[in-house]
């Protein structure tokens, strides 16, 4: 930084601190950023890590590779809220964004997913694109902010049993086997909280749901 670089490159820089120190840095190395920025110094910083909090606090923008392959390349809340592929949905977010198997199926006008014979419809805006993948399988991806826990069951949930329970003080993790597969719920109404080893049901958010296409994982909503 003495020296005026044009451009600054970290590799992990804060892997081996402890995780109090690894904030406290990232806020440092962050207001840093902010000020070469208001001086007018040269300001370009390319990070690397495998911590996704630190890249999605410290991005402006986010590039995600495996394997040597670039997934995709946008700023963090794009990265958060439209994943281009599975891989990227799965790899960004913390609890990892869920993922269950159905259909894309046709009731009538309305486009929906068929989960194991219960189908729940997406909103309006978003079956037209749906409908080119009709009665084909695709990887629905929600995230566990987007899932409501149910003690009676409704027209638009999907039966569940509850595994685990994190209680993790402003919120609790439920951890759910719905139809074969692991699904965590992020709750934060405590009396909607079942006990271990009970039956309830979700409620998906549909409007907020990714599908990924079965053979190439690309997002078919991706835009």
């Amino acid at each position: 930084m003495v020296r005026k670089p044009d451009v600054f490159l970290f590799d992990e820089p804060l892997s081996n601190l402890d995780a109090k120190l690894r904030v406290s840095m990232r806020m440092r190395i962050t207001r840093l950023h902010q000020q070469l920025q208001d001086t007018g110094s040269p300001a370009t910083m390319v990070y690397v890590t495998h911590d996704q909090v630190e890249a999605m606090t410290m991005g402006d923008r986010v590039c995600i590779l495996n394997k040597g392959h670039i997934m995709q390349v946008d700023t963090p809340m794009n990265v958060y809220h439209n994943p281009k592929n599975r891989f990227v949905a799965e790899f960004i977010g913390s609890p990892a964004m869920n993922m269950l198997t159905g259909k894309v199926s046709k009731s009538g006008s309305n486009i929906g997913i068929d989960f194991g014979g219960k189908l729940l419809e997406l909103p309006k805006e978003r079956q037209a694109r749906a409908e080119l993948w009709t009665d084909k399988k695709v990887h629905v991806g929600i995230r566990p902010e987007y899932i409501t826990v149910r003690l009676e069951k409704g027209p638009n949930t999907l039966s569940a049993e509850v595994e685990a329970i994190e209680e993790l003080g402003s919120e609790v993790y439920v951890h759910l086997n719905v139809l074969g597969c692991q699904v965590i719920c992020k709750q934060s109404d405590r009396e909607q909280v079942p006990s271990v080893g009970s039956r309830c049901h979700i409620e998906l958010l549909m409007g907020k749901c990714h599908l990924f296409d079965d053979s190439t994982e690309n997002n078919i909503f991706y835009s």
